[in-house]
């Protein structure tokens, strides 16, 4: 069943409100309800059940719901995700999103290391562990290299040389803390009372390096991301709650995950985006030539 059919399979079963709109598609089905004042994610259950990882909606669910805003997440309304049929159905209050004009760096600061710090051996949900590294690796390993021409190789090189002089797993060992692993403005909300800000969607979610949260979300301002997350790092380093050198060689991770990602999917014009990214670690500090990209 797509999407759309979906959507109105669940409106017609009273499953979710009949005035929901979908106001996402991408990933998970997103709708939101004015009359039950909620945003549900949606999802297939057969999809959920042959992942290989727990990165889904019902790992995402337990998370929020075990952390709440304590651990600045938005807590889930129900304490289960809703099976019906096929499909699962997670259910939270009304979202607003910041303005933001009005977030400051040091506000961006804390809420991203209140997440970071959170505790999370005191939750009962088993939580994996972020690896970079491998995922990377199997990207290049899966792309038609006649296609992308020497940007397999050189991506390649550039991994080879990451996990030999800035290893993902040494890095977490040494600053290890709960990571969000996919921030940007459209996973921030604010609390409606206390203005604090509150991440969604935890389906990345892992146990990694501190540093990688705010240092992949400086890549991604340096591509249009308006939260001031450069400006939330540097706070974040003068603090001493994350290490500057490691924050660059969580940038030139972020890098390559997004590189290879262009490799996969990107099957009209990688090489724009792949300079750009490179040009972006380059940029800010990231280890590496990643000039020869541009070559």
């Amino acid at each position: 069943m797509d999407k759309l059919k979906q959507f109105e399979y669940l409106k017609s079963a009273g499953i979710i409100a009949t005035d929901s709109d979908i106001i996402s598609t991408h990933n998970n089905l997103v709708v939101s309800s004015e009359a039950e004042n909620t945003v549900s994610r949606i999802s297939s259950l057969d999809i959920i059940k042959t992942r290989d990882d727990p990165g889904n909606l019902i790992y995402a669910h337990l998370l929020s719901k075990s952390m709440g805003t304590i651990g600045g997440i938005l807590p889930p309304i129900d304490d289960e995700v809703i099976e019906f049929e096929g499909n699962i159905v997670s259910r939270y209050p009304k979202m607003n999103h910041p303005d933001w004009r009005n977030v400051s760096a040091a506000d961006l600061s804390e809420a991203v290391l209140r997440l970071n710090n959170f505790p999370y051996t005191t939750i009962d949900t088993i939580i994996r562990r972020m690896d970079v590294a491998s995922y990377t690796q199997l990207r290049l390993d899966s792309i038609n290299h006649l296609r992308v021409g020497g940007l397999a190789d050189v991506s390649q090189d550039m991994l080879d040389f990451y996990i030999e002089n800035h290893n993902f797993s040494t890095a977490s060992a040494q600053n290890e803390g709960l990571v969000h692993g996919d921030l940007h403005t459209g996973n921030v909300v604010q609390d409606g009372e206390s203005g604090n800000l509150l991440f969604i969607d935890l389906d990345s979610i892992a146990i990694g390096p501190k540093e990688y949260d705010l240092a992949s979300w400086c890549v991604r301002s340096m591509r249009g991301d308006k939260a001031p997350a450069i400006e939330a790092t540097e706070v974040a380093v003068g603090r001493g709650e994350i290490g500057y050198d490691a924050v660059r060689s969580m940038i030139g991770w972020k890098a390559l995950s997004s590189i290879t990602h262009e490799l996969v999917y990107n099957f009209n014009n990688p090489e724009e985006q792949i300079i750009e990214i490179a040009s972006i670690a380059s940029k800010l500090g990231a280890p590496g030539a990643w000039g020869q990209y541009e070559q």
